[in-house]
């Protein structure tokens, strides 16, 4: 019972996909702004942590009318990109043809070294569109993901996610998550990694928005094991809802011979990179996640 109970909801949930599939991308997005707007009036805690996040993150109280403008452009740029996520599988090529590409010759130049490439990136803007984008570019992508906990959430993201050339790596177990970055790296292939997210283990504290949170490592650890470079790599959508992937220079690895003080500096160099950008395009960053719960001083205080 249980089986065809699970066989009932995944039918739905992909019948509820393709129908949305079939609306424009223009009035898709509408739907998705509104409905964001809707759901987090519903749910106070995440737009607390919203709120929270925001003011550590920028120090000095914002005024009523920046905080309620940024606020906005968060939510609705969540439910926007939400929509487009969930019509992935469905979306014509000629959509990813629309999306430009700045500085597609530093990832050329890195991915001609043959040691893979290791990208960067952060919750920003629809960041699950640069897989598919690249894939139709010549590159084999892969995405080192968190699986969701709530068992649908997971087996929705994997099946949309995993479209178009791009192959999902769940971060654990941890063991079988390194061995498999190591071998698409051995492969030439990309390795897509987000570095904005809380390190429960395994991590190091770095400073980000003037405070020191704990931050994954494995980019670099994984560079300087397999050679690969790496290479900041984001997108945005502009005011007129295009979007844009932005690559940056692969990063000169720091290299002092002391293991983990270059570590510390390498991941310390790629955070405020991220910060940057997140400063560039405040509404465009998935500020949902309480990337701040297990800050501490910062170094010397």
């Amino acid at each position: 019972m249980k089986r065809y109970v699970d066989q009932g909801i995944e039918r739905i949930l992909k019948m509820g996909i393709a129908l949305i599939g079939v609306m424009p991308l223009r009035l898709l997005h509408v739907v998705g702004k509104r409905l964001a707007l809707l759901l987090f009036f519903i749910w106070r805690k995440r737009r607390g942590i919203i709120i929270e996040n925001l003011k550590l993150a920028f120090g000095t109280p914002l005024d009523k009318e920046e905080m309620k403008r940024l606020y906005r452009g968060i939510v609705t740029n969540i439910g926007k990109g939400c929509m487009e996520s969930l019509i992935l599988r469905s979306l014509p090529d000629r959509f990813f043809y629309n999306i430009n590409v700045t500085g597609l010759d530093h990832l050329k130049e890195a991915a001609d070294q043959g040691k893979g490439v290791i990208a960067v990136s952060a919750h920003l803007g629809n960041f699950v569109l640069i897989g598919r984008k690249l894939s139709l570019l010549g590159y084999r992508f892969n995405y080192v993901f968190k699986d969701p906990h709530n068992r649908w959430g997971s087996k929705l993201f994997k099946w949309i996610g995993e479209c178009g050339g791009v192959t999902l790596i769940p971060d654990k177990p941890k063991n079988l998550c390194v061995k498999r970055s190591i071998e698409c790296l051995k492969n030439g292939e990309i390795l897509f990694i987000l570095n904005d997210v809380s390190a429960v283990s395994g991590g190091i504290y770095v400073e980000f928005f003037g405070h020191e949170v704990p931050t994954f490592k494995s980019s670099v650890t994984l560079s300087m094991r397999s050679g690969a470079p790496i290479i900041p790599m984001f997108i945005v959508w502009d005011e007129e809802d295009r979007q844009r992937i932005i690559i940056e220079a692969p990063l000169r690895l720091i290299r002092e011979g002391r293991m983990e003080e270059d570590i510390y500096k390498n991941t310390y160099r790629i955070v405020k990179i991220i910060e940057d950008y997140i400063r560039r395009y405040p509404t465009q960053w998935w500020w949902v996640h309480r990337r701040w719960k297990r800050r501490r001083e910062k170094r010397g205080e």
